[in-house]
C-alpha cells in the first residue's frame, strides 16, 4: 500500500460534494413551495375578480345571469341571495371558494 494513499485521502472532497447536494435540493425545494404559494394566490385572486363579475350580472340579470357568468368563466355558482337589490353570490372555482356582494336595482326580464 502506498503510504501517501491512506483511506482519509480518498474521501478528500466528498463532505464538499455532499454539502453542495443538500443545498442545492434545499434551494430547489424553496424555489417549489414559492411556485406553488404563487399559483395558490393567482387562483385566489381569478376566483375574487370572477365572483365580483357575477355578483355584479346579478343586479341587472338576475340569478339565471350570474349563474351564466359563472359557467363562462369556469366557476360553479354556489348560492345567489337577491336582498332588495343587493346581491350576494358564492362562486367555486378551481376548489376555491369566493363570495362578493353588489349593490344595484335589478330590471324585470
Amino acid at each position: 500500500m502506498n503510504p501517501s494513499m491512506s483511506p482519509r485521502s480518498s474521501d478528500r472532497g466528498a463532505t464538499s460534494v455532499l454539502l453542495a447536494t443538500l443545498l442545492l435540493a434545499m434551494v430547489g425545494l424553496c424555489a417549489a413551495g414559492l411556485i406553488h404559494r404563487a399559483t395558490g394566490e393567482r387562483v385566489a385572486a381569478e376566483a375574487q375578480t370572477v365572483a365580483d363579475l357575477v355578483a355584479l350580472s346579478g343586479t341587472t340579470d338576475g340569478a339565471t345571469g350570474s349563474g351564466a357568468v359563472a359557467l363562462a368563466n369556469g366557476a360553479q355558482l354556489e348560492r345567489w341571495v337577491d336582498d332588495g337589490g343587493i346581491v350576494a353570490i358564492t362562486i367555486r372555482l378551481g376548489g376555491v371558494m369566493a363570495s362578493a356582494t353588489a349593490v344595484g336595482e335589478r330590471t324585470p326580464t
